[in-house]
Formats: structure tokens, C-alpha cells, sequence
């Protein structure tokens, strides 16, 4: 049970952390300067980002339930990573998409 509950401490400030959304803030200075794409351009990608959160939330509950909560989760870390190396590496509306 001691291990339990020294992992609830960890969850709860990754949870925190996760969801202060530090790339809001930059986000659309950072589309609209050095993407040099379009507010309606933006408005498209963020439709995108939030139809994908819909789609693939069953997908993420199914490996959580295989793999185990930590694995899906370090999963999520490496493809945030990724896609923060991949939207910074060109500036294309395609790429961004």
C-alpha cells in the first residue's frame, strides 16, 4: 500500500503540469509569425487537434488497459515530444496539419 500512495503525488503533479497548457500562450504568435499562416488557417488546425482528442480517446483507454496507465502515458510523453520536434521543423501549413 506504501507504494501506492507514493505514486499518487507523482500523478498528480504530472496531471498539473499537463494541464497549465504552457503552449497555449505562444501558440498563435508562433502560426502566425513563423508558420506565416492564416488566422482562419489556425482555426482549421485547431479543429483538427480537437476532433483528433475525440477520435483517438478510445484508442488511448485500450492501451491503457493493455499496456498499463504509466506505459500509455509515456507513450503520450514521447508523441508530444515528437510532434513539438515535427511542428518546429518546417513551417508549413501541411506539416502543422
Amino acid at each position: 500500500m506504501a507504494s501506492f500512495k507514493s505514486n499518487i503525488w507523482k500523478m498528480y503533479v504530472f496531471k498539473f503540469l499537463v494541464s497549465l497548457h504552457f503552449i497555449g500562450g505562444v501558440i498563435v504568435p508562433f502560426f502566425l509569425d513563423w508558420g506565416q499562416i492564416s488566422f482562419t488557417q489556425i482555426m482549421i488546425l485547431q479543429s483538427f487537434f480537437v476532433f483528433s482528442l475525440f477520435i483517438l480517446e478510445i484508442p488511448t483507454g485500450a492501451i491503457a488497459d493493455y499496456f498499463g496507465r504509466k506505459t500509455s502515458l509515456m507513450f503520450a510523453a514521447i508523441a508530444t515530444t515528437s510532434a513539438a520536434l515535427v511542428y518546429s521543423s518546417y513551417p508549413s501549413f501541411y506539416i502543422f496539419y
